[in-house]
């Protein structure tokens, strides 16, 4: 049997919840919360497989609302330490997702760390 996304396994069979209950919990669409689980798991053919602009605050958002992360400030080395539901190319395609939307921020908006609040 293919594997799924460790988000559908962590929000399915750790917390129990459906994708509409996590999305009002971490005020995420479902859409997206779909998209994660069902076009980045490690069973998707490389050829279907689509790149996503995931946010780290969306991952971030996920996993505090799953309690994968307890809320505070987070580096990024100890944010993806905290956390096993996101690979860390997932992480990285996130990061330069933030880098790019930075660009288009004005100057001094940048952000150092990561804030995950409950």
């Amino acid at each position: 049997m293919p594997e799924k996304h460790k988000l559908y396994d962590k929000r399915h069979n750790d917390a129990g919840l459906t994708q509409r209950e996590l999305a009002e919990a971490s005020n995420i669409s479902t859409s997206t919360i779909s998209h994660i689980e069902c076009h980045r798991g490690p069973d998707v053919p490389r050829d279907r497989l689509r790149t996503t602009k995931t946010k780290l605050d969306t991952a971030l958002k996920l996993l505090a609302a799953l309690g994968c992360v307890s809320p505070g400030t987070y580096t990024l080395d100890a944010f993806v330490e905290a956390q096993a539901v996101f690979t860390r190319l997932e992480i990285f395609e996130a990061m330069k997702t933030d880098r790019l939307q930075n660009r288009r921020q004005p100057k001094g908006a940048s952000k150092r760390h990561l804030r995950a609040v409950a």
